[in-house]
């Protein structure tokens, strides 16, 4: 079995080092599968979960904006920020998506800067709340 390794890093710390055999990554476009022997990549990475196959089963992370290199034997993953299905704490992301959404931001005022932090702001709460139910039912 050929293995890839995946490396996924944010600005705080590396979250993930391993040996996989696929990575489904969540790109600008849409979900894209990774496999040993990909050609050579750079893409964007938007809010979303990336997925680390191998032999023992599956790794989900909800990750943040950023980009991704690939190789054909490697996927560096950096991201704003990241953590693992186990380690997300539902709790304290359902406050942080109540707060974004009770924001009140007035779009004509605000910059396309600030409607892009809210936007991403609302997309990462959202996503760490749709990895954790789905990884508690898996």
């Amino acid at each position: 079995m050929s293995l890839v390794t995946l490396d996924i890093i944010t600005p705080e710390r590396a979250i993930f080092h391993g040996q996989v055999t696929e990575v489904i990554l969540p790109g600008e476009l849409g979900q894209m599968g990774i496999l040993v022997g990909h050609s050579n990549l750079m893409t964007l990475i938007r809010a979303g979960e990336l997925i680390a196959k191998s032999a023992d089963g599956e790794r989900r992370f909800a990750v943040a904006s950023g980009f991704a290199e690939v190789t054909a034997s490697s996927v560096v993953v950096l991201v704003d920020s990241g953590e693992g299905a186990s380690d997300i704490d539902v709790e304290r992301a359902r406050r942080a998506l109540a707060a974004a959404e009770s924001r009140s931001l007035d779009t004509a005022a605000a910059s396309a800067d600030e409607l892009e932090a809210h936007q991403e702001e609302l997309a990462r709460a959202r996503n760490r709340i749709a990895i954790f139910e789905r990884s508690s039912r898996a």
